[in-house]
Order: C-alpha cells, then sequence, then structure tokens
C-alpha cells in the first residue's frame, strides 16, 4: 500500500483516531521506512496531529502536510474531462466538486481569488449569458455582490477550475497542469536518480514513478 493511499484512507475516511491509532501508527511507520525521501505527505491537518500522536506512542515519525487537490466541474465540460483523466493517469488524487450539485462557497472563492493574477477576471466569463439577461457589468458591482452572485449563478465561473491551496489552473493545458505533478514524479522527470547509461524520458519517469508507488 503506496503512502498516497494510507494518506487518503486517513483523511478522506476519517477514520477514529482514538479507536485507529496504533494501526494507523504502524501503519505509517512500516511506509515511511520504505519511502525513499524517508517523510510522508498527508493531507489536510493530518500530519501534525499524527506527528505528535505517534511520538506520544514512541514511534518518531516525519509527516508533512499537502493541500488535497480540488477541481471544480460541470458534467458537459470536456476540458473537465481531460483534466480528470490527466489527473487518475498520473494516480493523483483530487477532489471533485460539481458546480451544478454542489453548491460552491465563499471560502472557495476566496482561495481562487487568492491564487488568482488579475482577480475575478481569472476565473469568470463575462460573456456568460446570465450577465447579458441580468443586464449587469460586473465593473459596477462590489466585490460582496459579485461573489455572491457566483454561489447563485456558477455557470459564470470558467472551467475547469484546479486548486492544491498554492496553485490554481483554470481550463485544461497539457502543458500547464503539469505543476500538479507530485514531488517524487518531477525529480524523476528531471532526471533526478537516473541510472547511469539509461534514457530517462517522460514516460519512463512515470513508468518509474507507478512501480514505486505499486512497491513502497
Amino acid at each position: 500500500m503506496s503512502f498516497r493511499i494510507i494518506s487518503f484512507i486517513i483523511t478522506k475516511k476519517r477514520l477514529n483516531y482514538e479507536k485507529n491509532n496504533e494501526k494507523i501508527c504502524n501503519l505509517l511507520q512500516k511506509c515511511q521506512n520504505k519511502v525513499a525521501s524517508n517523510y510522508i505527505t498527508l493531507y489536510n491537518d493530518s500530519a501534525g496531529k499524527f506527528n505528535n500522536l505517534c511520538s506520544a506512542m514512541g514511534k518518531n515519525l516525519s509527516l508533512k502536510e499537502e493541500d488535497m487537490i480540488t477541481i471544480f466541474t460541470t458534467p458537459s465540460c470536456s476540458s473537465c474531462r481531460k483534466a480528470k483523466k490527466w489527473l487518475d493517469d498520473h494516480k493523483i488524487q483530487y477532489d471533485e466538486k460539481n458546480l451544478f450539485s454542489q453548491r460552491i462557497t465563499l471560502e472557495d472563492i476566496d482561495i481562487m481569488l487568492s491564487n488568482a493574477e488579475n482577480g475575478f477576471e481569472d476565473i469568470i466569463s463575462t460573456r456568460s449569458k446570465i450577465f447579458k439577461e441580468e443586464s449587469l457589468d460586473v465593473e459596477d458591482m462590489k466585490m460582496s455582490e459579485l461573489k455572491q452572485f457566483i454561489i447563485d449563478h456558477p455557470s459564470v465561473l470558467k472551467r475547469p477550475i484546479i486548486l492544491d491551496g498554492e496553485k490554481m489552473q483554470v481550463g485544461y493545458n497539457e502543458e500547464e497542469i503539469r505543476v500538479f505533478i507530485p514531488k517524487r514524479l518531477r525529480e524523476l522527470i528531471m532526471g533526478i536518480d537516473c541510472p547511469k547509461g539509461e534514457i530517462c524520458d517522460y514516460q519512463t519517469a512515470l513508468k518509474r514513478y507507478f512501480d514505486e508507488m505499486q512497491t513502497n
């Protein structure tokens, strides 16, 4: 079982810490011993909790936090399907939010804006039909009004929007989406640890990365 799968089990299935802490700590320690970088990345705030909890049990771990990737989609969006396929092909965990079935929140919008170089311009389409139907001019709207308008009319958002807390991509671009490649895979792509005399191209790096995931 890979450390990414372990982190997914802990955070997404919300295991009861009190009932499962010893089992989880043993699992994490066993996994960590097999990881070349000697640390495990956990999503959300689990790293701090388990560093303290497992340390109290005499198991010294080196856990780091990593934000789970969130992708905002709609069912008919072809670019959304391409982005999800890329993430799936690279075995990258993500949380999908369907804008039409899961209400977007103010916090979601604030995170988007914190990663946007040009503010609302980066995340909404002013050519959306709803703006014309409502005779609205984005420039005349207060920030709070525009945020609420997005919540009420999520179709104005460009799609997909991919976030991991520190990075954001709007739309699908085969080159730009590579910013979400995990650290270990980036190292392999750049040729770090490439055996002497071997060709370490992108496809070879992917294969080595997936092989490592299977053995860890």
